[in-house]
């Protein structure tokens, strides 16, 4: 699967909770400082705010969700999602590999 196509998948608050997590902000921090890569100063102002949109939550402008698209993109260049990988991979067949290692070492003994 590509992960472009991955992103494409998640929804808005999702993408805002990844970002968040991988840069420790709050999500609501990564939210206005998306609005502010792609928007001039005095269009800003129009926008909706952070507790307004949640409540709402209307899908955001394509041009935000594409910079958080490449923020993620950004990340898991400089290898900052490792760790999400691995622990995707061990929720998802960790379970197998520990039965089936038990199952054998049970026979062996």
């Amino acid at each position: 699967m590509e992960i472009k196509t991955f992103y494409n998948k998640m929804s808005d608050v999702e993408l805002l909770g990844l970002i968040g997590y991988l840069e420790d902000w709050p999500v609501n921090t990564v939210y206005e400082t998306a609005q502010r890569q792609v928007y001039p100063e005095s269009q800003l102002k129009t926008l909706l705010t952070f507790d307004a949109w949640i409540f709402k939550q209307p899908p955001l402008p394509e041009i935000v969700r594409q910079e958080l698209v490449r923020a993620c993109e950004l990340h898991d260049s400089m290898g900052n999602m490792t760790s999400l990988k691995i622990q995707a991979f061990c929720s998802r067949y960790g379970w197998r590999i520990a039965f089936w290692s038990f199952l054998i070492l049970w026979w062996v003994w």
